[in-house]
């Protein structure tokens, strides 16, 4: 009836290989992990539907991770292993109208992360870590509201993360031989620490799009990103000039350290659908060719510049 129950279970079992050609050593590893899930979903109206799923996040480490091509050794480095919940709502209240919110919990048992993410030459580490919030969409299509041939439309979304912090320190994952990387004080990555929130995790993310369409095939949309500021290391650091190292240490000017500014992307694409199977395209993104910080990890990295791209597609 208004009810669904969906139990399943996935089985991942996954090999590697890797092998340097320059001096022909050679590295393997394998794992096995059983994945189980459930969804539900309800239905007391035709216009909205609840829902909730619980399932086991799984994802292998990288080959470059787990086999070292310079000795072909092994770190004893696990999968990223998690427990993922939502709850939430789908709804179309009206033609033309949809909207979905949800509340997400994913609990990592353990995350893996790159240890130049803190700073240090540790090549890997893992650690556990809570990421909670709630999503939101809602798209109008106004063609479709007033019965129009032409159809200007809207849609927002939306994340709020509150919640992205590191219940534990993360520790630096040891060779096959049991050794840990010198630069690892006390094994952990040098920084972490419980409590902490997690680098690379922002607050909010709004993407924002208006748009027109026609029947013809025409498509056109202004889309604004948003995104909030965001730590880069584990220390929270406002700046790299408040490295305990002091602002005029190596480590202070690296890059590597202190805050990402919050930043706006704008973005623009059309496309016109010649004939059932030819369509063209246009897109600007980052239009307005603004200048912003994506990534310290290997020190500052810039976003994109100002990108045009124009071409066509076709099916056959």
């Amino acid at each position: 009836n208004d009810w669904t129950l969906t139990p399943g279970v996935r089985v991942e079992s996954v090999s590697y290989e890797r092998k340097n050609l320059l001096n022909g050593t050679a590295g393997q590893s394998s794992l096995t992990e059983i994945l189980p899930s459930f969804a539900m979903t309800y239905s007391p109206i035709d216009e909205a539907t609840l829902f909730f799923g619980i399932h086991r996040g799984f994802a292998p480490p990288r080959v470059e991770d787990a086999v070292y091509n310079d000795t072909g050794g092994s770190a004893e480095i696990g999968p990223e292993i998690s427990w993922n919940t939502e709850f939430g709502i789908r709804a179309r209240p009206t033609a033309g109208v949809k909207t979905e919110l949800t509340y997400f919990h994913n609990d990592f048992d353990a995350l893996t992360v790159l240890g130049t993410v803190g700073g240090g030459t540790v090549p890997v580490a893992q650690g556990k870590a809570l990421y909670e919030g709630i999503e939101m969409m809602a798209r109008a299509d106004f063609g479709d509201v007033f019965d129009w041939t032409h159809n200007p439309y809207a849609q927002i979304a939306y994340l709020w993360l509150p919640t992205a912090e590191t219940t534990e320190a993360f520790r630096c994952v040891p060779l096959s031989s049991g050794a840990l990387p010198a630069s690892c004080p006390g094994g952990n990555v040098f920084g972490s620490a419980a409590g902490k929130r997690a680098p690379y995790a922002p607050e909010s993310l709004l993407t924002a799009t208006l748009g027109y369409s026609h029947p013809s095939g025409f498509d056109a949309h202004l889309e604004a990103v948003f995104v909030s500021e965001q730590y880069a290391d584990f220390m929270n650091l406002e700046s790299g000039a408040d490295h305990p190292d002091g602002p005029n240490s190596l480590n202070a000017r690296t890059g590597t350290y202190g805050k990402i500014n919050d930043y706006v992307v704008v973005n623009f694409a059309t496309s016109y659908k010649v004939r059932k199977d030819l369509t063209l395209y246009v897109s600007m993104k980052n239009m307005l060719d603004n200048t912003y910080i994506v990534d310290r990890v290997r020190g500052i990295q810039a976003g994109m510049p100002r990108l045009v791209q124009a071409g066509f597609k076709y099916e056959f």
